[in-house]
């Protein structure tokens, strides 16, 4: 951790509060960001495509212990395309999509043939549900998306697209059938602290 702040030049100074059986310490790392970059999970639109950085799955096996905070992706995102949200994956990527379908008041689609899997994911739903992933989720518009995709940048993978509210969250399965998420159940879509 002292490696990494010494790298972004930050400083750790605290954590937050979640259930535990057993004593663990918890840190925090804070940062400013310049306003004309600030992209925030309630800006998704209609339209928008879904991309992640990085794969998915497998956190549990020493990813979340050993990780690069994904600064450089998100300053390269920010300063040359029109993000619309972002946000990074820290309690799996359905609950985080969530919070953005939440925070912008729309819907989603999410392609399982298109969710990049980690060598060390042991499937769909733990790519779909597992924590401390660490990796970036975010929305662009069709044609900052299309911008995006001709320049063929490997970092950033295409998993889905915005809709409309009414049309809920759902994930469309390789065999072609729909499944609705469910985001309401405690526990079903990613981790939840308390």
């Amino acid at each position: 951790m002292q490696d990494l702040c010494r790298q972004y030049n930050i400083n750790i100074v605290g954590g937050d509060l979640s259930a535990s059986w057993k004593l663990v310490i918890d840190v925090s790392m804070l940062g400013l960001v310049e306003k004309n970059h600030l992209a925030l999970r309630s800006n998704a639109k209609a339209g928008d495509l879904i991309f992640v950085t990085g794969e998915l799955g497998g956190s549990i096996s020493g990813k979340h212990l050993k990780f690069t905070p994904r600064l450089m992706e998100s300053r390269f995102l920010v300063r040359n395309f029109k993000v619309g949200a972002m946000i990074d994956i820290s309690d799996g990527l359905l609950q985080d999509l969530g919070h953005i379908l939440s925070s912008s008041r729309v819907g989603a689609l999410v392609y399982e043939g298109l969710i990049p899997l980690s060598k060390k994911s042991k499937g769909l739903g733990e790519a779909l549900r597992s924590g401390e992933e660490f990796e970036l989720l975010f929305t662009l518009s069709r044609c900052e998306a299309k911008r995006m995709l001709k320049r063929n940048l490997v970092n950033f993978k295409l998993i889905g697209e915005i809709t409309r509210r009414s049309c809920g969250f759902k994930l469309i399965e390789n065999c072609g059938r729909v499944k609705v998420v469910d985001l309401s159940g405690k526990g079903a879509c990613g981790f939840r602290h308390f």
